[in-house]
């Protein structure tokens, strides 16, 4: 009897992989239909040395870029007419450096020398007069995963808020 109701649950499981290997190479057997997307719009006058690592449109229209090595690039962007209307052209730009020269610490608490940041996300709100932006940073040192963390900032990671005061970040 015991010996049955084992056979029963090995046949079950049987049926139940064969099925599941069928249904696999039915739909592996299907051909991929690939869909083709367009991007076609362009920033012109942006230079190359530019490691972007996020991008927001200010409440000002103006767009904001945050570059890896810890600077915000604002943008103030028009459509070239001259060209499809897919490209845009930068006629103005600005960079901020505040991020970058945030202090780092070492896990003891001891000041890292080097005064760099790596920035990874942006929002701007706020209004066009008075944008506000939030910035996210950590200390720039990574750990290559072969090594211990030796003096990391683990706890680096900060929100920063920077306020237009009219003639100022």
């Amino acid at each position: 009897m015991y010996q049955t109701g084992i056979t029963n649950i090995m046949h079950s499981v049987r049926a139940g992989v064969i099925t599941l290997v069928a249904l696999v190479m039915i739909i592996a057997s299907q051909p991929a239909s690939a869909q083709s997307f367009s991007f076609e719009k362009r920033l012109q006058n942006v230079p190359d040395s530019l490691l972007a690592t996020s991008l927001d449109f200010g409440p000002d229209q103006r767009l904001y870029v945050t570059d890896v090595r810890g600077d915000i690039h604002i943008y103030s962007i028009v459509r070239d007419s001259g060209n499809s209307p897919n490209v845009f052209r930068v006629v103005n730009a600005e960079i901020i450096h505040t991020i970058r020269h945030i202090q780092n610490h070492n896990d003891d608490g001891t000041l890292h020398a080097v005064k760099k940041r790596e920035v990874t996300g942006i929002l701007v709100v706020g209004t066009a007069i008075n944008p506000i932006i939030y910035v996210t940073s950590s200390d720039y040192r990574i750990n290559d995963f072969f090594e211990q963390d030796t003096n990391l900032d683990t706890n680096s990671g900060t929100i920063t808020r920077l306020r237009w005061n009219g003639t100022e970040w």
